[in-house]
């Protein structure tokens, strides 16, 4: 078994703060963070410490200064560079208009090059699965693969699924991630909390929503996961999670029904 990376504390101390333009001369940028090399590795751990590398980064997160700030979500959307907010002049609805036999036909040509083309096209696969299934509280999953780029190759990423509850009106934006994920809860939080800040949520309302619409943002991962037992043994994350105020969704085995992880 390959033995876990070590880091020293102030080195992701440091790593933390270069990440973010935690520095006097710059201007903080959160959206920088989720995409950082050491929030891939679930096992990394500070020297001389069982504390993981993730929860520390957590950890110095919750502990910045938002005086002046509502709120801690607020601070991380007012510190999220917004100045390509996407509005997406083709709108964003543009997956739900295809025939779902159609959609069945390409994952099953698809299921033959995922052991070839990897992890990614699997996660894409899922998130065919789950469209149009009704997972409450969420709702029903209505699209998926939302890009946040006008044209392809802009450097942003995509939103892997949309539920709509139609009874409460709530969009939830979701990060989707596959039972064999091996990045950290981390990572997913801090993506789908970006990718609410970037993209224009009034036109993802007025495409997508009906009447009074609020928009949530929510991580959806295997029960039992690798995920599920982070978000479990971490105070942090839990914390991190709860200011940012992202949901934790556990998808049960079968892939028909979701709880809210606590």
């Amino acid at each position: 078994m390959k033995k876990p990376k070590e880091y020293n504390e102030s080195d992701v101390c440091e790593l933390f703060k270069k990440a973010i333009g935690l520095n006097p001369k710059d201007k903080l940028h959160l959206e920088k963070l989720y995409q950082e090399d050491i929030l891939r590795e679930r096992k990394s751990k500070i020297q001389g410490s069982e504390k993981k590398c993730y929860q520390k980064i957590a950890q110095y997160l919750t502990e910045l200064d938002i005086s002046g700030y509502e709120s801690f979500e607020v601070f991380f959307e007012k510190h999220t560079d917004r100045s390509k907010r996407i509005a997406r002049k083709n709108g964003f609805v543009y997956k739900t208009g295809h025939n779902l036999e159609t959609q069945k036909k390409e994952g099953l040509k698809e299921k033959e090059k995922a052991d070839k083309e990897g992890k990614t096209l699997r996660e894409k696969m899922l998130a065919k699965t789950l469209l149009k299934k009704t997972l409450n509280p969420l709702g029903e999953i209505i699209d998926l693969e939302i890009p946040l780029n006008e044209e392809d190759g802009g450097g942003l990423g995509e939103i892997d699924l949309l539920a709509y509850n139609k009874e409460k009106g709530i969009l939830t934006l979701i990060e989707l991630k596959r039972k064999d994920n091996e990045e950290t809860i981390l990572r997913a939080i801090l993506e789908i909390s970006t990718y609410y800040c970037q993209v224009n949520r009034k036109i993802l309302v007025k495409e997508y929503g009906k009447g009074e619409t609020q928009i949530k943002k929510a991580v959806l991962i295997y029960e039992n996961s690798f995920l599920h037992e982070q978000f479990k043994e971490s105070d942090e994350i839990k914390k991190l999670a709860t200011l940012l105020n992202v949901n934790i969704f556990l998808l049960n085995e079968a892939e028909s029904a979701v709880t809210l992880a606590v």
